[in-house]
């Protein structure tokens, strides 16, 4: 309520877009076509946001340009974004540590002297370097073949005297 019966120029005087100066308020709102802000009003306990649109209508440099304004309360949908900032923050950090315990979990598992082989939906992932030495071959030569490429043809492979193949069918 502190906002009624006062001026535009007097509410949007903190508010000046990025890059002009204070007194040249009124000349924007005296000749712009168009004119967004958001204003945030402190209030009792709490500051309420506002978005203001101010839209020129009329013919461009008649002496008096009517104008249409438009303010919106948009606390909620600025407290919201704020959430969601904050969420997207946490994510990332999340996706940061996530991707630093991988690769901890992987250079211990490349220091093993047993054959690592890891596979996902669309086959194998990663080798550790004993895998690798073992199948004879780059971590870029098996990534994305099926399992079923580090056994040879042999049929007395153990890969292959085991139902394993049948039970990693379908990844």
């Amino acid at each position: 309520g502190q906002g009624a019966g006062r001026e535009l120029r007097g509410l949007l005087a903190g508010h000046v877009p990025p890059g002009a100066h204070a007194n040249d308020l009124g000349l924007i709102l005296e000749q712009a076509r168009q004119f967004d802000t958001e204003i945030e009003v402190a209030g009792e306990g709490a500051s309420h946001w506002y978005a203001l649109s101010l839209r020129r209508v009329g013919e461009a440099g008649a002496v008096e340009q009517p104008a249409i304004v438009v303010l919106s309360e948009v606390t909620r949908l600025k407290a919201q974004q704020a959430e969601v900032e904050a969420l997207a923050r946490d994510r990332e950090q999340m996706a940061r540590a996530l991707t630093r315990q991988a690769e901890r979990t992987r250079a211990i598992l490349d220091s093993v002297l047993v054959g690592i082989v890891t596979v996902g939906e669309n086959g194998i992932v990663w080798m550790n370097r004993s895998a690798r030495r073992m199948f004879g071959g780059d971590l870029s030569d098996f990534v994305g073949l099926p399992i079923a490429t580090v056994a040879g043809e042999d049929e007395a492979h153990p890969f292959r005297r085991t139902d394993l193949r049948e039970l990693l069918a379908d990844g």
